[in-house]
């Protein structure tokens, strides 16, 4: 199947970072006219009248005007009735802001993407982020007198450089602020610079990461309100080899696919991602409660939660005895998770199960099976077993490891 965005504009190249980021294969742009230029982002731009007339393709649809919408989507669907044309500005809109941290699947008629992902993920931790920035705390200019962060991940990144350079900092929200509500808190240093802010020279404005510069784009639009005697730099922690030229300086390249310690759990990528129950989504049950009996029966419908995912999650993978799905499900249902399919291991005991030793067994032939994108696991044992198993990512709970190709050469 082909898949190509209708559109090679703002909006178009948004979609095309909004899909990476969703390990979804994007053919290349049309567009009706003859393009300007043949490649955009890596990817080819094809007028729409030299596209081969084929059934399997799909069209995603980036463009703004509606009028126009209406006509492609009429000439698309003469030329092609067997394809799916997909209007995808509800979606762009929703995710323009702050495209890298948080992807909505706010489709009007949206695709399903259960198809094949990009097979390395890069991961990098907080401590890799830290580690980075000391490295090339250099690249950042002596005379930067505000350190400014967009939250909320860039907050992380701007509270590490402004330590190591013993710069003041604030959240690019308090900047902007046209008032001093929300401001009781700061100390009155801080309301100093943000009252005189037209008396700085330079500032930084910081991101944790770079990927269509939407956001950094928004936030160029909202300080041009300081005008031109305050020189405004912007950076980030992470940039694409497409990106870097968004920003004034990087600290290093990471390729999408990618997530981060500090976004993993709440990654579009969970969508097709499995995950553990006990020590994910609620606590460990205590030696007590887990005696395959009434405590434990208690324990499983009152089970304490730990995270609450947003959206739909891909697949539960859990080595629970397949006998107490009931009151599994109940407790899953009662904290508003959503999933796709709950996998539980059937045995008859507790004592069958230890004697098999089959809890990583089971979770690695589940996700080998679903060719799943990610390894949610709680405990680090299993977690090291079942990528050595599949070879697949694995990210672990317990040791905050993602598991790898790189992982055995650390």
């Amino acid at each position: 199947m082909k898949r190509y965005i209708y559109g090679a504009g703002k909006y178009g190249k948004t979609l095309l970072s909004l899909f990476s980021k969703m390990c979804f294969d994007i053919d290349g742009f049309v567009q009706t006219s003859a393009p300007k230029t043949q490649m955009v982002l890596n990817k080819p731009v094809i007028q729409i009248d030299e596209l081969s007339a084929i059934d399997d393709v799909n069209f995603f649809l980036a463009i703004k005007d509606e009028k126009i919408i209406n006509e492609v989507k009429k000439s698309l669907a003469d030329r092609y009735p067997k394809s799916q044309i997909i209007n995808c500005v509800s979606f762009i809109e929703d995710n323009l802001l702050y495209p890298e941290k948080t992807v909505s699947k706010n489709w009007q008629d949206g695709p399903t993407f259960d198809e094949g992902c990009l097979e390395d993920i890069n991961y990098r931790s907080i401590s890799d982020m830290d580690r980075i920035i000391r490295k090339n705390i250099s690249a950042i200019p002596l005379d930067v007198e505000l350190i400014v962060g967009i939250p909320r991940s860039g907050m992380l990144a701007a509270s590490i450089i402004a330590l190591l350079l013993n710069k003041p900092l604030v959240d690019i929200n308090s900047l902007l602020s046209e008032d001093n509500n929300g401001m009781n808190d700061m100390s009155e240093r801080i309301k100093t610079y943000l009252y005189n802010i037209q008396a700085y020279k330079k500032i930084l404005v910081i991101d944790d990461s770079c990927n269509s510069g939407s956001s950094l784009d928004k936030a160029r639009e909202c300080l041009e309100k300081f005008g031109s005697d305050v020189e405004i730099l912007f950076g980030c922690v992470y940039a694409t080899n497409e990106s870097q030229n968004y920003v004034d300086f990087y600290f290093e390249i990471v390729d999408l696919p990618r997530v981060f310690e500090w976004n993993i759990l709440n990654h579009s990528i969970l969508n097709d991602a499995c995950l553990d129950l006990d020590g994910v989504l609620c606590v460990d049950p205590t030696d007590e409660e887990n005696d395959d009996g009434e405590k434990y029966i208690n324990f499983i419908l009152n089970a304490t939660p730990l995270f609450i995912p947003r959206t739909t999650i891909g697949y539960i993978v859990t080595s629970r005895l397949e006998k107490y799905r009931k009151e599994t499900e109940a407790w899953l249902g009662k904290n508003g998770i959503k999933y796709k399919k709950l996998y539980m291991l059937d045995l008859k005991s507790k004592e069958e199960r230890i004697k098999q030793n089959a809890h990583s067994k089971f979770k690695a032939e589940i996700y080998q099976e679903l060719k799943a994108k990610l390894f949610v696991e709680s405990n680090a044992n299993q977690a090291k077993e079942i990528y050595e198993m599949t070879n697949r990512d694995v990210y672990c709970i317990e040791n905050n490891v993602f598991y790898h190709r790189d992982w055995s050469k650390k």
